[in-house]
């Protein structure tokens, strides 16, 4: 029951006093809401009007709410003279007795404090109760009165509430309070608990609930959701503790500084950093220097191996680079011999490199060795392998074969440098001339 002093947003307090609008006869109201509007008359207080309508006191005012907002009834006596609506008379409602009002007849206006404006923000204790609520609470349904009410003041939360508040938890609350949070509301509010009952509008209350609860315990126990939704709302995350001052700091830094394995371990950082600079730069000599000290102070240590790899591979190619300048220069100078040290050199310490593998190729065809041109054939199909695409390749590869006398191998590599170069007179020439040679010989 309303106490005397409870405020209702919109009706007052019980002693407050409501009126009927002059034109109340003609707003078509239903037969529960003529008896409120009969009772309420020019001027009744609250509390006589709950008390002599005879309905259920939460549904009676839920209605006069609803009056109250239509316009049907307001707060205060009227000025005029006390009379009903236009139309009604005191026989035209059945008004059931009670104490409070032993006859039918609407008792006559009174002076009560006026009540606040319905403008007046609602208050956030337990006791007030919004209009929603109130015709909520008065619906028939198979849920007791207490379970009604934490239904109905969760459901009003979800939209202003975070996650955490909707588990009834403090901000930043770990994964594990989460858990236990959600599976106690569960068992309060799952869809499954009012299975087969009566719940008029509870049900799409219930259902709400559940679908909020279960989407904050999915956002708030999955560790990307939680992260991303705790970056969104940064007011939420958990604070972060201050910082230690330890005034003896800087000394025990200094100390351990001095550690000879500290010592060690500072100087093979460096080392292997300057290593990774002079990589960068394409300082090969620098950087084998550096990172072969580095593993001298920590021989089993997997980075800096695979910098080493790195930069033995980088200075490999510098000097295969070196050597097949040479070579092309010895070459021109009519130093066969020299020539053919110095490409061997550089295809040795550059074997991916298709261009040193074909002038290789190239110099060893010229001999009259066998050995030499065994070499020249594997060098060749190398380069073709390496670079595909480049017809010169495939020419060069296919008159080593033709020296060493597998002619239908070297009309299909023909066929290949064709396709790259159609137009190339020497590959038309050699197929022809291999084609009717092998016509001849089958």
């Amino acid at each position: 029951m309303v106490s005397s002093s409870e405020f209702i947003s919109g009706l007052g307090t019980r002693e407050s006093t409501i009126h009927a609008a002059p034109d109340a006869g003609q707003r078509g109201l239903t037969r529960e809401e003529q008896k409120l509007v009969s009772c309420a008359g020019a001027g009744a207080r609250l509390g006589e009007v709950i008390e002599r309508c005879g309905l259920p006191e939460p549904k009676a005012i839920a209605l006069l709410l609803g009056l109250r907002l239509r316009g049907v009834i307001h707060p205060g006596a009227l000025k005029q003279a006390s009379r009903l609506p236009e139309g009604w008379n005191s026989a035209s409602v059945a008004v059931p007795r009670t104490r409070s009002s032993p006859t039918n007849a609407i008792p006559p206006a009174r002076t009560s404090p006026t009540p606040l404006p319905p403008s007046r923000p609602l208050a956030s204790g337990p006791t007030r109760v919004t209009p929603i609520d109130l015709a909520a609470m008065a619906e028939n349904v198979e849920i007791d009165e207490a379970r009604k009410r934490e239904i109905l003041e969760l459901e009003a939360k979800l939209m202003a509430a975070n996650h955490f508040q909707i588990l009834g938890l403090a901000p930043g609350a770990d994964p594990a309070a989460v858990k236990k949070a959600y599976y106690e509301l569960t068992k309060r509010f799952h869809p499954d608990r009012f299975f087969g009952k009566s719940l008029g509008s509870f049900k799409g209350r219930i259902d709400r609930v559940f679908k909020h609860l279960t989407e904050a315990q999915s956002v708030l126990s999955d560790p990307d959701k939680r992260k991303a939704y705790l970056k969104a709302h940064p007011e939420l995350a958990p604070p972060e503790p201050a910082p230690r001052h330890d005034p003896r700091a800087p000394e025990r830094r200094a100390r351990l500084a001095r550690h000879p394995y500290l010592a060690k371990r500072t100087k093979f950082n460096d080392l292997v950093s300057s290593g990774r600079q002079a990589i960068a730069k394409g300082d090969w000599g620098k950087a084998l220097t550096d990172l072969n000290l580095a593993s001298q102070l920590e021989p089993k240590d997997a980075q800096v191996a695979k910098l080493l790899a790195e930069a033995k591979r980088g200075d490999d190619r510098g000097l295969a680079e070196a050597e097949y300048d040479d070579a092309i220069s010895s070459e021109t100078l009519g130093d066969s011999a020299r020539a053919l040290a110095q490409m061997r050199k550089a295809v040795s310490l550059a074997p991916d490199n298709a261009a040193y593998s074909h002038r290789l190729a190239r110099m060893l065809m010229q001999s009259d060795k066998l050995e030499a041109l065994k070499e020249a054939h594997l060098l060749a199909r190398r380069a073709t392998e390496l670079a595909p695409e480049n017809a010169e390749y495939h020419l060069t590869f296919a008159a080593i074969l033709v020296r060493a006398g597998l002619e239908k191998n070297a009309i299909r590599v023909y066929e290949q440098a064709l396709k790259l170069r159609p137009d190339d007179p020497v590959a038309k020439d050699q197929m022809r001339r291999l084609k009717v040679k092998t016509t001849i010989i089958s």
